[in-house]
C-alpha cells in the first residue's frame, strides 16, 4: 500500500476542500489574466467556458500537491503508485492504444458514413482554442485522476 501519511479524519476533510476548492481559486486569476491579454478574444461565451474549466481541473495537481505536502507529510510520488514510481512504458502504451482506438472509432464513423464532415464557406477554425485544448485535456484528466483515484481513495 502507499504511505498514508499523519492520521486525521480532520486532515482528510481539510485535503478534500483544498484538492476540490483550490483549483477554481487559482484558476480566477489565470483567467484574468488571459481576459487581459486577449487570450480569450474571438472564443465564444462555451469556448471560454470550456477553457477556464479545464484550466481550473489542470491546476487540481498543485492543490493536491500541496494538500499531500501540508496535511499527510506525503510526497506527490505516493499517487502514482503503491511503490511511488510513474510507469513510462505502460503510460506510453496506453496512450497509443487510445489514439489508435479514436482514431479508428473516426475512421470507422467516415468510412461509414455515420460521422459527416460539413464544408463551412469562410470558416476558420479557432486554432487558439484547439491549440489551448490538447495541451489542458491531458493536464486535466490527469489532474482528475490523480485527485479522485490518488487522493480520495486513498
Amino acid at each position: 500500500m502507499a504511505k498514508t501519511g499523519r492520521p486525521g479524519a480532520w486532515r482528510a476533510a481539510l485535503g478534500y476542500l483544498l484538492t476540490l476548492l483550490g483549483p477554481i481559486f487559482a484558476a480566477a486569476p489565470l483567467f484574468a489574466l488571459a481576459t487581459a491579454t486577449g487570450w480569450l478574444d474571438g472564443l465564444s461565451r462555451t469556448e471560454t467556458n470550456l477553457m477556464v474549466a479545464l484550466g481550473s481541473l489542470a491546476l487540481a495537481p498543485l492543490a493536491l500537491w500541496a494538500a499531500l505536502a501540508l496535511l499527510h507529510g506525503r510526497s506527490f510520488r505516493s499517487l502514482l503508485s503503491a511503490d511511488g514510481l510513474w510507469r513510462w512504458r505502460e503510460a506510453a502504451l496506453g496512450a497509443a492504444a487510445a489514439i489508435c482506438v479514436v482514431g479508428a472509432g473516426l475512421g470507422l464513423g467516415l468510412a461509414t458514413g455515420l460521422t459527416e464532415v460539413a464544408a463551412i464557406e469562410n470558416y476558420t477554425p479557432p486554432w487558439a482554442l484547439l491549440a489551448t485544448a490538447m495541451l489542458l485535456i491531458p493536464a486535466q484528466a490527469t489532474g482528475e485522476e490523480l485527485v479522485y483515484r490518488g487522493y480520495l481513495l486513498q
